[in-house]
């Protein structure tokens, strides 16, 4: 998993929780990485899972609830580094239909080895857009969480709705974004 996963995510937990929170959660854990990353390497999958699952424990949340707020903090953050030039950012789903073929291309073109997750769009009218998502790594409650996180830049009022989820057995999972 790319890096920056990982630093976003340091970020968030330090200004949420402080330092302190961030260095507990890291000890208590037996990371490959030992806890430290950059934002351009590459690192284990499941370091992140580990981590996710450790803060469920400590703020008894579910790790899906996690890794949507964690979604909504993170979009921002993956925003300001991609090149607004080749984006159409004049609305939340025309940009939303161009993450693979424009925004995941010019991340595999940065890093040619990364694993991005790769989504198919459909739109339904003016008010919906429906998003299936494919990914070994499961992690559609982040999607939803950029999603949201996109949808607060954009300034507009959605719903998702899942259809169909890789975790329970389907082969990909659906999103169906309603706007409001």
């Amino acid at each position: 998993m790319q890096g920056i996963v990982f630093t976003v995510l340091s970020d968030m937990l330090i200004e949420k929780f402080g330092m302190s929170f961030l260095n507990e959660v890291l000890d208590e854990l037996d990371l490959k990485s030992g806890g430290a990353y950059t934002a351009g390497a590459q690192y284990d999958d499941e370091e992140i899972t580990q981590i996710v699952l450790k803060l469920s424990e400590k703020l008894s949340l579910p790790v899906d609830e996690i890794l949507k707020i964690y979604g909504e903090y993170l979009f921002p953050r993956l925003l300001e580094r991609l090149p607004n030039s080749s984006v159409d950012m004049s609305n939340l789903f025309n940009f939303l239909s161009q993450v693979d073929s424009v925004i995941h291309k010019e991340v595999r073109r940065i890093h040619p080895d990364v694993y991005l997750p790769s989504f198919e769009c459909e739109r339904v009218g003016e008010s919906q857009l429906k998003m299936q998502y494919f990914s070994k790594r499961k992690l559609c409650s982040l999607s939803e969480g950029l999603i949201l996180g996109a949808a607060v830049h954009f300034n507009a009022s959605i719903k998702i709705h899942q259809t169909c989820c890789l975790k329970l057995g389907d082969d990909h999972c659906e999103l169906v974004i309603v706007r409001e």
